[in-house]
């Protein structure tokens, strides 16, 4: 199990689980090699879409020692019913969309993307937080989420180099989240961007 904080890229054979999510999108690559994710804060921007999707294909191709899986499925989790994610030209869904092609496109996918928008989920006010879990599952994933709290936040040294990395600046101290409290998570079905 990885957990990704901001701008980290993770890789794990059956599980991620992306804390503290608000404007960011909690992407995921369901692979022939396992789960690629990448906890994308900012870059909400059309122009920040293709840099970032370079950042992580690299990070990708990095772990497999340059080459590419085969993307059975992507997923990309955000609040997007009430544009926390932040997109700038009006269109949210269409831009969500956008991001995720983008994604897509440097993987050479051009098969299903789904997606959860997390307002429809997570009930509070605009700077509510979830915890968003992708768990492997045949050739996709089972998704799952609760409203985030930072107890039970587990820190410690990264026990693996090349299977978490930061791709926007510098990891502190090299420490990553290794526990959350993942009780109370609710499976939910991800609604189809792109069939």
């Amino acid at each position: 199990m990885k957990y990704l904080l901001e701008h980290e890229a993770g890789f794990d054979a059956s599980c991620i689980g992306f804390p503290s999510i608000t404007g960011c999108h909690a992407i995921c690559l369901a692979t022939n090699r396992g789960l690629f994710g990448y906890h994308n804060a900012g870059g909400s921007a059309v122009g920040s879409f293709h840099t970032r999707a370079q950042n992580f294909l690299a990070f990708v191709q990095g772990n497999l020692g340059g080459t590419l899986p085969i993307v059975h499925h992507i997923y990309g989790s955000s609040f997007i019913g009430n544009n926390g994610r932040g997109y700038t030209q009006g269109w949210v869904r269409q831009e969500w969309r956008a991001e995720l092609e983008t994604i897509a496109g440097h993987f050479n996918y051009s098969g299903p993307i789904s997606g959860c928008d997390l307002a429809q989920w997570i009930r509070g006010d605009s700077s509510s937080s979830a915890y968003v879990e992708y768990e492997s599952l045949g050739k996709g994933c089972t998704v799952s989420m609760k409203k985030w709290s930072e107890a039970g936040k587990q820190i410690a040294p990264n026990p693996k180099q090349n299977d978490l990395k930061k791709l926007i600046g510098t990891m502190e101290n090299s420490n990553v989240v290794v526990g959350v409290d993942r009780t109370g998570l609710s499976k939910v079905i991800p609604e189809i961007i792109r069939g």
